[in-house]
C-alpha cells in the first residue's frame, strides 16, 4: 500500500519500479509495511466489535443482553490484542438506578461481594458524571469516596465513566477501569464513547 501510494502520488515513476524493487527496497520499508498491516488489522477488529454491538442491539429486546454485549464489545474494542498483556486487568461495569440507589446491572471482573454493592452516586466520580451529564476520565479511581467500596476497583488507577441517559434523564453509568494510569488514551476513549452511545 505504501509503494502504491508513492506510485499514485508520482514520487515513483512506473518506469523506475523494477529498479526500486531490485536495488533500493530495504528491510526498513518492509518492516514499516508490517506495522501498517498490524494497525489495519487492529482497526478492523475494533470496527467489527462496533458492528457486533449494533447487531446485538437491533436484534434483542433483552436489556441485560444489551448491557453484557456493551461490556464485552468495549473490552474487545479497546483491547483488540489479548496477548499484549492487558488481559485480565480491565474492570468494567454498568450501574443502573433502582429507586434512589445505583445497583450493578452487569459487570466484568467484579467479586461476588462487588455485585451486591449499592451506591448513591452522591460523591466522587459518579457525582461528577451525573452533575455534568458527560463522560469523565479519572486518574485516582482507587481513592474515590464511593467507588473504592468495590474491591475490583481498588487496584485500578484510571477510569472512564460514561453516563447512560434517555433524553435528559441519566439512568446509570458505564464504567471501565484499569491499573495503568495512561491506559485510556484518545483512541480508547473514542471507542468507548461510540459503544456507550450505541448501548443507550
Amino acid at each position: 500500500t505504501f509503494v502504491t501510494r508513492l506510485l499514485q502520488s508520482g514520487f515513483i515513476a512506473p518506469d523506475d519500479l523494477d529498479r526500486k524493487f531490485a536495488e533500493e527496497l530495504h528491510a526498513n520499508e518492509i518492516l514499516l509495511l508490517a506495522y501498517y498491516i498490524a494497525a489495519v488489522n487492529i482497526e478492523s477488529e475494533r470496527l467489527r466489535a462496533i458492528y457486533e454491538l449494533t447487531s446485538t442491539l437491533t436484534a434483542t429486546l433483552s436489556y441485560k443482553r444489551v448491557l453484557d454485549s456493551a461490556l464485552d464489545m468495549g473490552y474487545t474494542a479497546i483491547n483488540p490484542d489479548p496477548e499484549a498483556g492487558d488481559d485480565g486487568k480491565l474492570v468494567s461495569a454498568v450501574l443502573l438506578f433502582k429507586g434512589d440507589k445505583l445497583r450493578i446491572g452487569s459487570a466484568r471482573r467484579f467479586t461476588n461481594a462487588d455485585q451486591k454493592v449499592s451506591l448513591l452516586g452522591a460523591e466522587g466520580l459518579l457525582k461528577r458524571v451525573f452533575d455534568e451529564g458527560e463522560p469523565v476520565l479519572s486518574s485516582d479511581i482507587g481513592y474515590d469516596p464511593e467507588l473504592s467500596r468495590i474491591v475490583a476497583l481498588r487496584s485500578c488507577t484510571s477510569a472512564y465513566c460514561f453516563p447512560l441517559r434517555s433524553g435528559f434523564n441519566v439512568y446509570g453509568v458505564m464504567l471501565f477501569a484499569h491499573p495503568d494510569p495512561h491506559y485510556f488514551n484518545n483512541d480508547r476513549v473514542n471507542m468507548l464513547d461510540i459503544i456507550g452511545r450505541q448501548a443507550v
